[in-house]
């Protein structure tokens, strides 16, 4: 007996992909599959539709009904965003944002202002600019709000200042065997890297409420056009709960979960395979989830918080910025993850310094892999988050390697970093370089802003050649790379794909992606304000599909 297909259709006004764009083309999807079914001109949608009819007509085909017809807009492939925070973002979802603050005072009376409802809860703000506002002070925090904890993230979320009941809140949860690298200064409230990372431990809500947040989440991933995430750092047990909890939750939806991989910080890495058999009574755990989870080190900082590790000093400090984790501990926890069936490995590194480390051991694992865990370590199945600053030398490494970088073309705005970094502005995000290294490179967002047509117009309006992509390589990064790291099919649109599709308004996207010209500095900086500020307000995505079901739709 076979099983009804149901069809949708489209007859858009333009087809988009990274093979380039087509008009009078139809795209069939199969809802029953969640695949594409059909892609072709009118004439050869009629005669493949005729000849569906005849096999259900002769009993050799199924049932088959177009529940749907969509009309007008240009289809592009859903985006793949490589570099997310879903469950980490969640919990910090109450973030008091000081972005719009362009002075030390605006900046103390908001946190006094947010901080006035006596709530006993930590005071979590963020987007502090440390390039506008640079002295931000302990004392200042303690006499804006003297008793309630308060942390202030400058915009990496790299560095941070907290006061003085904040900071007896984090030691308090630092055990004396944590090996924690980076700057914890009492006196100024000053924290980095390790130091962090450990706060966004501490502040982390219940399982229970970062679940319906990250629900709000997954429908603004859906409305910006983006059908599929990697959740790139789990922090806490309640995030990895969370996570685990809306695993086993989707699986009775209709349409694909969007998190398509998940990697952890090690000590969640190592509690969840502790935690093995309580999570295997909970139905937590099931023989589809290791395929799906990674590990991941944070091997040095940020451009904005001045801890990015580079080869030579920042301008503006004596500082070459910072390590986030020993080489030895590394060693120790992929040799743990490889022993348990987690062969995937992501290293977030910025700074030239940083990538050459991260390059190094990966060639001492790919000739002793075999001595120290028994069988030979693909690095295929490693990569490289940010690769901001590579060297030619590098990108060489990597390609020889086989190693994947996951890249954010919005880091293009670091171009403010001028002041701390001078002419080396000019290396960030090298996009047009690494595409010629033929490395495997696909795009993210980092959430910073999440929206990938953002990354799109980024990277196809960078100022320096080695960094602008046109617009088919720009979306090959969000499509069609993303689905060979996974092994799926995607980004053509090609019977036998995944049916995850976007349907955006065609003019506002044309508008919106525009032309390839670079502009100067600070036309760029002005545009780029613009343009996330219209996405913001009136996003051009129609509706969106996940594998072949409706998951958005514009009101």
């Amino acid at each position: 007996m076979y099983m009804k297909r149901e069809f949708v259709e489209f007859r858009p006004d333009k087809v988009k992909t990274p093979a380039g764009e087509t008009t009078d083309t139809v795209v069939i999807i199969d809802k029953s599959s969640g695949e594409i079914a059909f892609k072709g001109d009118p004439r050869q949608t009629r005669e493949w539709l005729e000849g569906q009819e005849s096999k259900e007509r002769d009993k050799t085909g199924p049932e088959i009904e177009t529940v749907e017809k969509v009309k007008g807009g240009t289809v592009i492939p859903g985006m793949v965003d490589t570099h997310e925070h879903p469950f980490l973002y969640a919990s910090l979802a109450n973030m008091v944002d000081l972005s719009e603050a362009g002075k030390l005072s605006e900046l103390i009376d908001q946190v006094k202002k947010a901080g006035s409802d006596k709530s006993p809860d930590p005071l979590v703000c963020g987007y502090w600019h440390t390039e506008v506002i640079s002295r931000l002070s302990k004392q200042d925090l303690d006499e804006a709000v003297p008793d309630r904890p308060v942390i202030v993230y400058d915009t990496s979320f790299h560095g941070a200042v907290v006061n003085t009941e904040m900071a007896k809140m984090l030691k308090s949860a630092i055990s004396p065997e944590e090996d924690i690298l980076g700057e914890f200064n009492i006196k100024t409230g000053r924290i980095t890297e390790g130091f962090t990372i450990k706060a966004f431990e501490v502040i982390s809500p219940p399982a229970e409420i970062i679940e319906g947040r990250v629900e709000k989440t997954f429908e603004e991933y859906f409305s910006n056009g983006i059908t599929g995430v990697h959740d790139m750092a789990v922090n806490s047990w309640s995030e990895l709960m969370a996570f685990l909890q809306m695993r086993k939750k989707w699986k009775n939806k209709e349409f694909s979960f969007p998190v398509a991989r998940t990697f952890l910080m090690a000590p969640m890495l190592e509690k969840l395979f502790k935690s093995q058999r309580e999570l295997e009574q909970a139905g937590l755990w099931d023989d589809k989830l290791l395929p799906t989870l990674g590990l991941k080190f944070i091997t040095d900082g940020s451009l904005g918080s001045r801890t990015a590790r580079l080869s030579e000093q920042y301008l503006d400090k004596e500082t070459r910025g910072q390590w986030v984790v020993r080489v030895k501990e590394m060693n120790r926890v992929i040799e743990f993850a490889l022993k348990h069936g987690i062969d995937q490995v992501a290293f977030h590194a910025i700074g030239d310094a940083a990538i050459k480390r991260v390059v190094r051991l990966a060639q001492q694992w790919g000739k002793k892999g075999q001595d120290l865990v028994g069988k030979d370590v693909d690095l295929a199945r490693w990569r490289i988050e940010h690769f901001e600053m590579p060297t030619p030398e590098t990108m060489q490494d990597v390609k020889d390697l086989g190693m994947w970088v996951s890249m954010q073309p919005n880091f293009l705005t670091d171009y403010i970093y001028r002041d701390r970094l001078g002419d080396r502005v000019k290396w960030i995000c090298p996009h047009r370089k690494a595409l010629g290294y033929k490395i495997p490179m696909m795009f993210g967002t980092d959430g910073m802003p999440m929206e990938t047509l953002f990354g799109l117009w980024a990277a196809t309006h960078a100022l320096e050649e080695d960094q602008r992509l046109n617009f088919e390589e720009a979306m090959m990064a969000f499509s069609i790379t993303p689905g060979k790291y996974t092994g799926e099919k995607r980004g053509l649109l090609e019977p036998g794909e995944k049916a995850d599709i976007a349907v955006v308004d065609t003019d506002d996207f044309e508008q919106i992606i525009g032309g390839t010209q670079p502009q100067t500095v600070q036309d760029f900086a002005d545009i780029q304000k613009g343009i996330q500020t219209k996405l913001r307000t009136d996003l051009p995505v129609l509706g969106t599909y996940v594998a072949g079901r409706k998951v958005y739709e514009k009101k």
